[in-house]
């Protein structure tokens, strides 16, 4: 018994890593789709439109990637459900996605000249759920907040 308790002792132990804690934001409304605040490259924050099913991790407003000078790297088509082959867009990368105290550095996105909202305060693009990676995403209609 003693051999047994020396070993369970001596034997090397890893404790379970802690979960990250959830980040929460608040969730904008006006447009009749959810929206959230973020920061590209330090600047903003820029209200986006959370699209449950974006194919595209981030989508810029073409009028937003030119005010913060992202340079085009290439070109993306970006198709939907119903049309497999939409027009291609520019392909920029950003260097730091902050959403509350998440940062995301070396994010691909696209841009386009679709301005779907105006206004001064509008959503100036679309996020997708998969920028947070393996993340559970929830909304909470009723607290107007993200919980990340």
């Amino acid at each position: 018994m003693l051999v047994l308790l020396a070993a369970i002792l001596l034997s090397p132990t890893t404790a379970p890593e802690a979960a990250e804690a959830p980040v929460e934001v608040s969730m904008d409304l006006r447009w009749m789709k959810p929206a959230i605040e973020m920061k590209l490259n330090g600047t903003g924050p820029y209200l986006f439109v959370l699209d449950s099913g974006a194919g595209p991790y981030l989508i810029v407003d073409a009028d937003l990637a030119a005010e913060l000078r992202f340079p085009p790297e290439g070109k993306e088509g970006m198709g939907d459900a119903t049309h497999s082959h939409g027009p291609p867009m520019n392909r920029v990368f950003v260097d730091r996605v902050e959403v509350g105290t998440i940062v995301y550095e070396g994010v691909e996105a696209l841009t386009w000249d679709q301005n779907l909202y105006s206004g001064s305060n509008r959503p100036r693009g679309i996020v997708g759920v998969g920028l947070f990676g393996g993340r559970l995403v929830t909304l909470d209609y009723p607290a107007g907040r993200v919980r990340l």
